[in-house]
């Protein structure tokens, strides 16, 4: 019983070292992107019952995605092996940058979530 408490337990310490969630905060600029606004329309069937019989209705919702700068820099972990990062930036930060330079992750004015798609409205 001791044995398999002893494995269980080494065995749970492997898996949650490679769980990391840390962002890179600094890096070499490698690549940079505009994610174009965009509006896509999804298709969602609705099923309603008239007299008792089942009809499937489709219904169309647009959807607005804002568009995005993209900044993604390179760095290397202690093991030397390559690791990326994307931050989302306005349009000043993104043009005050080139591919090589060297960026500090900056928290006011950079994002590493990608902008959400909302609904939309004309």
């Amino acid at each position: 019983m001791k044995t398999k408490l002893i494995i269980l337990v080494l065995s749970l310490l492997f898996v949650l070292t490679g769980c990391n969630n840390d962002i890179l905060t600094e890096g070499e600029v490698c690549y940079k992107e505009y994610k174009k606004a965009d509006v896509v329309v999804m298709c969602l069937p609705r099923v309603v019952y008239i007299n008792g019989t089942a009809v499937t209705q489709a219904i169309y919702s647009p959807y607005y995605y804002p568009g995005a700068y993209v900044l993604t820099i390179k760095d290397y972990d202690e093991d030397g092996i390559e690791v990326i990062q994307d931050f989302y930036v306005d349009k000043e930060v993104y043009d005050s940058y080139k591919v090589g330079d060297y960026l500090v992750y900056d928290k006011s004015t950079m994002d590493v979530e990608e902008p959400k798609f909302e609904d939309y409205h004309e």
